[in-house]
């Protein structure tokens, strides 16, 4: 009979196993591979999930990871936003994407979004992201092309986000 755990060692055992604890990984590749996926959908918290994780590291240092494309955030599961390394995005989206592709055709075909759309939308959106790696101006350029491109006036876009006075 296997003897009964403390609240301490479960305490324990789910801090090491978080990278809370013990052995320190040595940087923030090294904890989203450990993880595998951290949830990004709060970017700043996310990023602060993979710092406190690896002592040492910065803002910085877990932003130049995320520039230099080592860490990516993508929606590799549930339509969620995750960190994942990315070496491994590949193969994760092989075995999620299918599932996500079907759930999501219906709502395409009502919108009628067919794969020519599609694949001027994706077009548009690597394009976009190119230019914006460039330079700062490039990324203006991007948000405005992409914003012609969806056919949303770019004035309303930045206000449909800003938030409302109190």
């Amino acid at each position: 009979m296997p003897a009964a755990a403390s609240r301490a060692d479960v305490v324990r055992l789910r801090l090491q196993a978080q990278g809370l604890a013990g052995v320190p990984l040595p940087g923030a590749v090294a904890v989203a591979e450990r993880m595998l996926a951290v949830q990004a959908q709060d970017y700043p918290a996310a990023q602060w999930a993979l710092g406190v994780r690896s002592p040492g590291a910065t803002l910085h240092d877990v932003q130049a990871l995320i520039s230099a494309g080592e860490i990516v955030r993508s929606w590799p599961m549930r339509g969620t936003l995750h960190f994942v390394p990315a070496r491994e995005l590949g193969w994760i989206q092989s075995l999620t994407t299918p599932r996500l592709l079907a759930k999501t055709r219906t709502t395409n075909e009502r919108l009628g979004l067919d794969p020519a759309v599609l694949e001027r939308a994706r077009e548009a959106a690597i394009a976009a992201r190119t230019r914006a790696a460039k330079t700062q101006r490039g990324l203006g350029q991007a948000v405005q092309d992409y914003a012609r491109f969806l056919g949303v006036p770019l004035r309303q876009t930045l206000e449909a986000d800003a938030p409302a006075s109190a």
